[in-house]
Parts: C-alpha cells; sequence; structure tokens
C-alpha cells in the first residue's frame, strides 16, 4: 500500500485503526493473489471449491468476508490452487 495522504495520513495515528488498516491490508493481499493467480491457471473458484471439498458458498463465504480465514486455511487454499504464499516482511515507514 503506497504512503498515506491527506486526512487518511492522520487517521493512521490512531493505532487502533492503524491495526485494522494492516489486518484487511494483509487479507485483501492475500485475496488479490490468490485469485490472479487462479486466473492466470485457468482454476475456477468452483473447481477450487470441489478441490478443497467446500460447498461454492462455502468459498463464497471466504471470498465475500462474512467468513474469517486463519493461516492454516489460507495454505490451504493455496495447496488446493497449487501455489504458495511467500511474505515479505518491511518496516512500515519504507511503503
Amino acid at each position: 500500500m503506497g504512503k498515506a495522504k491527506g486526512p487518511f495520513k492522520e487517521w493512521l495515528k490512531d493505532p487502533e485503526y492503524a491495526k485494522a488498516y494492516n489486518q484487511e491490508g494483509l487479507l485483501l493481499r492475500f485475496w488479490e493473489g490468490l485469485l490472479a493467480y487462479m486466473n492466470d491457471e485457468g482454476i475456477t473458484t468452483d473447481a477450487l471449491a470441489r478441490t478443497m471439498g467446500k460447498t461454492s458458498e462455502e468459498l463464497d463465504a471466504y471470498l465475500g468476508g462474512e467468513r474469517e480465514i486463519t493461516m492454516r486455511e489460507a495454505a490451504d487454499f493455496c495447496y488446493a490452487a497449487g501455489c504458495k504464499v511467500h511474505f515479505t516482511f518491511a518496516d512500515p515507514s519504507e511503503s
């Protein structure tokens, strides 16, 4: 995520807001990355759900944010899609 500007920069000074922003950003990057990989590989969400032994509705609940995802579940999604996640840790001031 880019440098904060305007009032958003002020909001990020609130520790609770900054924490929630960081959480949502991580989830967004995970789902964007997984869905981009699946698109590149021609994997549909229905096919992924079948591979995982889940219904399309269950998968939609994750994608729609109605159901929280754990790190283990994220790894399961990637395994079923045939990919893996790499993390990069950085100082937040460098973003």
